[in-house]
């Protein structure tokens, strides 16, 4: 288990750029959190992704071939999107090492996604900064 999830899990949900996933493919990463199949969730996920140039984002393929930062770009989306399907609302999401693996731009564009649903009221987006949790 991560450090990040044991200290923190209970009031936030967490995305540790050390350990994204919990399986191995996307199809599988959605069943875990919807407990069914859903093509919806996988589509949006898919077509984000293409916004960040990430090609080749399929139900089946194994995450890891991913590069680091298209991983975490990918964990980031998924649940952006998880959270917006199941409508939940102020979901504190800490981001752990996540924006620092990007490159600036895709930073940005990442920070837009979050923006967008910090306005929609559905997450909440912290980091840890001088050893405190921030809001970004």
């Amino acid at each position: 288990m991560c450090r990040t999830v044991a200290e923190f899990g209970e009031n936030y949900l967490v995305l540790d750029v050390g350990c994204l996933y919990v399986a191995t493919t996307l199809r599988e990463e959605i069943w875990l959190y919807r407990g069914k199949e859903d093509p919806a969730v996988l589509d949006a996920i898919c077509q984000e992704a293409e916004g960040f140039h990430i090609r080749d984002v399929l139900a089946d393929r194994n995450l890891f071939t991913f590069s680091g930062g298209e991983q975490a770009i990918i964990a980031v989306l998924l649940f952006l999107t998880l959270i917006e399907s199941l409508k939940l609302i102020r979901i504190n999401l800490l981001l752990c090492g996540v924006l620092e693996s990007l490159s600036a731009e895709n930073r940005q564009l990442l920070m837009e996604k979050l923006d967008a649903s910090a306005h929609r009221g559905s997450v909440r987006p912290y980091i840890i900064r001088e050893n405190r949790i921030q809001p970004i």
